[in-house]
């Protein structure tokens, strides 16, 4: 199926060679990143630039793709804070097995849809019960580090150590709780990554780096010697350093400094660099100055301080200071990592940081990114108290349960069988392993093997004894396997968080699965990509 040309635009159908081979070249990138077998990539940019990494959310970023139909679906993989590449690898699974059925067995498009939207329905309801969730005691601390560990080590961040895992989980929790308020509402938590020892710490309020020339210590040690407690704040977001601004221009901002001190601004903070001239003025002042925050550190002040960013010089005559001004309650000098650091906090308005240092800053961006989907998964569970099975027993749960009720329903045409099957080698694939694999009668969780002695389930929740105790039997399951027995009551284990038990947040894992149901409902609607010339 060739691209054909329309007027000066070419078109072809949704499901042509070209589309189906970008999908399958996407699926097995995807699949290569997830489950036990997964590897750490190379990637390569255009100018040469190397990196070493094994996280999905870099990788996905990194990604230059041209089929529209796997860009159109990384681009929902790349928002997601957890479980991107498990959505990812359903939906091209789906689409692949789908088009290509539709593309050499003629079945009717329109017949074949129905059938998936009436299939998603029953899986959105499989999804919304409890029947195979554990709900979270959050009266142990102990039980939430064991599910951030979880995380933490299902992501093989290469630069982390047992010890260090033990310290940061207890952090991670730690800044968690902390950034609870009265009203139960969750503040965001940064994230800093640090050159030094392998070590964390967690503190209440953000922290801004001081540079060695710089002597804000001297004037904050000279504002709180007058008895200064609370801190008026203006933020900038653009640099008021540029070499191409006049004179003029810098005499603007002056003017607009000049009111705001006399105003009681006491605290300018900058996301970028500043002009010479502005640094003196602002120190003999008596102000205190934080350039070069960055944009990640101005938007953590800016939620903090509750203030409104100056982003444009040329307006600065026409803003009233009482309307973009913020608060700070308090400024303190710390020291760690021989660096010291001011810790900025509003206790009207706090925010946790979590501070993690390393030896190893190669994958930094890996390291911070675990951190934040371990803390996207204590958010979750907060929400929606509940824990699935990891590891794919879930998965085939699932897999087992879909047809069972697939089953009650009577005979099976031959598209609702076929789009079973499709769903269920995706949920397989998605979860990290491959056909065939083995499950038991009684839990219907994944086992590694046929050698069931002292064996424990995937996940690691079921034991052998468990199994035995129920007269249960293991099964193999290939791609073709339908189960022919009708829906059962199935037998629910008790469950207590550990290290040696792999958990995943309901919530989340729920939110991908049925935004991908969603995604290949509407992709499936789709019959031609056209490429405007």
């Amino acid at each position: 199926m060739s691209m054909k040309n329309l007027n000066g635009c070419f078109y072809e159908p949704v499901n042509s060679d070209s589309s189906l081979s970008s999908i399958r070249d996407l699926l097995i990138l995807l699949r290569s990143c997830i489950g036990p077998k997964s590897m750490k990539k190379f990637l390569i940019t255009s100018g040469g630039y190397v990196e070493l990494t094994s996280n999905s959310q870099t990788i996905a970023d990194r990604l230059e793709v041209n089929n529209p139909i796997c860009r159109y679906i990384l681009q929902s993989v790349k928002v997601k804070e957890d479980f991107g590449f498990f959505e990812g690898v359903l939906i091209l699974s789906m689409l692949e097995q789908i088009w290509t059925k539709l593309y050499k067995e003629l079945l009717p498009i329109q017949k074949v849809i129905n059938t998936f939207e009436e299939l998603t329905k029953n899986c959105n309801n499989i999804m919304k019960s409890t029947n195979n969730a554990f709900k979270v005691d959050f009266n142990s601390a102990k039980d939430l580090v064991h599910i951030v560990k979880n995380v933490i080590i299902s992501k093989k961040c290469s630069i982390l150590t047992d010890i260090f895992i033990e310290t940061l989980c207890g952090n991670i929790v730690k800044s968690f709780l902390m950034s609870i308020n009265e009203d139960f509402i969750i503040k965001r938590i940064s994230v800093k990554v640090e050159q030094g020892s392998d070590c964390s710490y967690s503190h209440n309020g953000i922290l801004y780096s001081i540079v060695d020339d710089y002597k804000e210590e001297v004037v904050l040690n000279n504002l709180k010697q007058s008895n200064k407690t609370i801190f008026s704040v203006i933020l900038f977001t653009i640099m008021l350093n540029n070499e191409n601004e006049t004179t003029h221009t810098l005499e603007k901002i002056l003017q607009f400094l000049q009111t705001a001190v006399k105003q009681g601004i006491n605290l300018v903070a900058c996301q970028k660099t500043v002009h010479d001239s502005i640094k003196l003025f602002l120190r003999r002042n008596g102000v205190i100055l934080l350039e070069r925050m960055g944009s990640e550190l101005a938007n953590n002040f800016k939620e903090m301080t509750n203030t409104v960013p100056l982003s444009n010089v040329y307006k600065l005559k026409d803003i009233c200071i009482d309307n973009v001004k913020g608060l700070l309650t308090s400024i303190d000098i710390i020291q760690f990592n021989e660096k010291q650091y001011f810790l900025l906090n509003n206790k009207e308005n706090t925010m946790n940081t979590l501070v993690l240092c390393t030896s190893n800053l190669t994958n930094e961006s890996d390291f911070k990114l675990v951190i934040e989907q371990a803390l996207a998964t204590l958010r979750g569970i907060t929400t929606h108290p509940y824990l699935l099975p990891g590891a794919g027993c879930f998965e085939v749960w699932f897999s087992v349960h879909l047809q069972r009720i697939q089953v009650l329903k009577g005979s099976l045409c031959l598209i609702e069988r076929e789009i079973t099957l499709c769903l269920q080698k995706a949920l397989i694939l998605a979860s990290g392993q491959q056909y065939p694999f083995t499950f038991d009668s009684v839990y219907h969780h994944s086992w590694p093997n046929k050698n069931f002695d002292q064996c424990k389930c995937n996940c690691g929740m079921v034991s052998n004894n468990n199994v035995s105790n129920h007269n249960g039997k293991w099964i193999e399951f290939n791609e073709h396997t339908f189960v022919s027995e009708p829906a059962e009551k199935l037998n629910k284990i008790s469950f207590e968080p550990s290290d040696c038990v792999v958990m995943d947040s309901a919530i989340l894992k729920n939110n991908a699965f049925s935004s991908a149901l969603e995604m290949c409902s509407n992709l499936l609607s789709v019959g031609l990509v056209v490429y405007k010339n």
